[in-house]
């Protein structure tokens, strides 16, 4: 069951929403439902990812299993002057 609810648009927004959801044959509703709708989820992964990066991040610092600025520089550089260098280790 859908819950009513009461928000401020800034100024302008409520006539776009209206012209757009004029435009698609919809209501102002389903198109702020929808907009609002697709926010959430966009944020919700986003706040997974970040903390799905925060826990492999802890979880190879735990570890040990990471390397340096420098010692990923540095093995780029080698690369680029044609070495073959072996993988950095932590």
């Amino acid at each position: 069951m859908a819950e009513s609810t009461s928000i401020k648009l800034e100024d302008g927004l409520k006539a776009r929403v209206h012209a757009l959801a004029e435009r698609e044959d919809r209501t102002a509703n389903k198109v702020m439902n929808e907009a609002i709708a697709d926010y959430v989820a966009r944020r919700e992964r986003r706040l997974a990812y970040l903390a799905e990066v925060e826990a492999r991040h802890r979880d190879m610092r735990d570890a040990g299993v990471h390397i340096t600025e420098k010692q990923a520089d540095e093995w780029i550089e080698s690369l680029l002057r044609g070495e073959n260098p072996p993988l950095p280790r932590s």
